[in-house]
């Protein structure tokens, strides 16, 4: 038998911050903030390149938060570098102060920083590819085409446009609903019962 069971987000980590502010991650306050995370940057990787043509592509009204370790060629005026961060709750509060997730990513199993984003209650826009765009349910963000940053830009558009708190609420029930600790954890130990 085939049993689906998602992996799980720690919401006692990833969860809304309250009491952090943009600047504190070397942010401007009153700019739209695009948050993306992955362990490494490359500018000859796709994902890069992605990255640098949504920089280029953007709002003077909007930023990218980047978290994970960059390379010198991934610079823009409109990119933050974070660096790497094996903080758990560090991670969180930057999620906390975004306002749109971007995953860049063309295949993933699962996509957890998807997840863990929107347990912090941001939106995300990810590639209609593997499982990305099965975890963002309807009112969590958008899908858009492979490489395609006009779309992509179009759905940030629209984030901004209906706010951050528009997305919110759904986007934490449903972390909470599929994503869930101690439902997924119990899932799986009755699997490896069952083979028991």
């Amino acid at each position: 038998p085939v049993t689906r069971v998602y992996n799980w987000i720690n919401t006692d980590v990833f969860h809304p911050y309250e009491n952090v502010m943009k600047s504190d991650f070397g942010l401007d306050d009153n700019k739209f903030t695009i948050i993306c995370s992955g362990a490494s940057w490359h500018s000859n990787d796709v994902k890069g390149q992605d990255l640098l043509k949504l920089a280029e592509s953007i709002e003077d009204d909007m930023q990218i938060l980047l978290v994970g370790k960059a390379e010198e060629e991934i610079r823009h005026e409109k990119i933050v570098k974070a660096g790497f961060t094996n903080n758990t709750e560090t991670l969180a509060k930057m999620y906390s102060i975004s306002d749109a997730y971007v995953h860049f990513s063309t295949a993933d199993t699962f996509g957890k920083v998807i997840a863990e984003a929107m347990a912090c209650g941001v939106p995300a826009v990810v590639y209609n590819t593997t499982a990305c765009p099965e975890l963002v349910s309807e009112g969590c963000g958008a899908a858009v085409e492979l490489h395609n940053i006009e779309q992509l830009k179009k759905e940030l558009k629209i984030i901004k446009d209906n706010g951050k708190d528009f997305y919110y609420t759904q986007c934490k029930n449903r972390v909470s609903s599929s994503f869930n600790y101690e439902k997924n954890v119990a899932q799986t130990l009755e699997i490896y019962k069952n083979l028991i």
